[in-house]
């Protein structure tokens, strides 16, 4: 029979495992000790950002932050639907957003931020699978393909174009749109009082390190591991068909191309090779 006390502990240990409350209340109090200015990664999800996240984490003594949602109401629906659907996830970036909710940044103790940006329908395939398995989107390759042309339509192209109005303007106050950025660049940097911010682009990643050593006043490069998370997914062989299948109407490439976050970011050569990329093949160019 094992001794009371340490019997005890250990089921002390074991409570944050089973209890979600209990978890959020710990690392929010963890999180709340912290009294470095923090670094933000504010992002839609998938744009590399976890690269990013850790390479930060691993070279600087300041809290590093990752979320997707600030505005209160998308953190409160997003902590429902991990409780909703999964109820043993621990999602941190909810939790991180459900601190930095609490001390929002101001002239006193400013924000260093990064945002990372996309082009909508390859966004929209690693979003898709992202959840796929969860949600019980994924099937054989005809149906999956349907599924995700259905999903970058209705879901995955509008949360990409409108994610700087919804989430980064209301949390911040900063219109990326009223700031020029250079697509041959590759990054910008906005400055406010109270925050600062670099934008990247994941299909500019070669430019990232030099742009975040700079932003983050290290002195040499912020050098990042180049994962590819899909290809060690158990869905990676679906994931590949899809992506080499998959081909969206007009109307979807426009609705990605004509949106001013393409029109934004994107120079003119690098939309067209996007629609050509996604697009379904006229009977005289086969596909690529």
């Amino acid at each position: 029979m094992k001794p009371v006390i340490p019997a005890l502990r250990q089921r002390l240990r074991q409570l944050p495992r089973r209890s979600y409350a209990l978890t959020k209340w710990r690392l929010l109090r963890r999180m709340d000790r912290d009294r470095e200015d923090p670094i933000v990664v504010f992002c839609m999800s998938k744009t590399a950002s976890s690269a990013i996240v850790r390479a930060a984490q691993q070279r600087l003594q300041r809290p590093v932050y990752k979320v997707h949602l600030l505005t209160p109401m998308a953190v409160a629906q997003g902590e429902a639907n991990y409780r909703r659907t999964d109820p043993t996830a621990r999602p941190r970036h909810i939790l991180h957003a459900s601190h930095l909710l609490r001390r929002p940044p101001t002239t006193e103790h400013p924000w260093a931020v990064i945002t990372i940006v996309r082009e909508p329908i390859g966004r929209s395939a690693s979003d898709f699978f992202q959840s796929g398995e969860r949600l019980g989107r994924l099937g054989d390759a005809p149906t999956t393909i349907a599924a995700f042309v259905r999903f970058a339509t209705t879901q995955g192209i509008p949360r990409t174009i409108g994610w700087f109005d919804r989430e980064l303007h209301v949390s911040l106050g900063i219109n990326v749109y009223e700031h020029p950025f250079d697509p041959a660049t590759g990054y910008a940097i906005i400055e406010t009082p109270s925050v600062r911010l670099l934008i990247l682009r994941q299909e500019s990643l070669d430019v990232a390190p030099q742009a975040l050593g700079h932003f983050l006043g290290l002195p040499e490069p912020l050098v990042l591991a180049r994962e590819n998370d899909a290809a060690r997914k158990p869905y990676s062989a679906l994931y590949n068909t899809v992506l080499s299948e998959a081909r969206v109407t007009q109307r979807t490439l426009d609705l990605a191309y004509t949106s001013r976050f393409a029109q934004h970011f994107y120079s003119p050569a690098e939309l067209a090779g996007f629609r050509t990329r996604w697009g379904t093949p006229s009977p005289s160019r086969p596909p690529s």
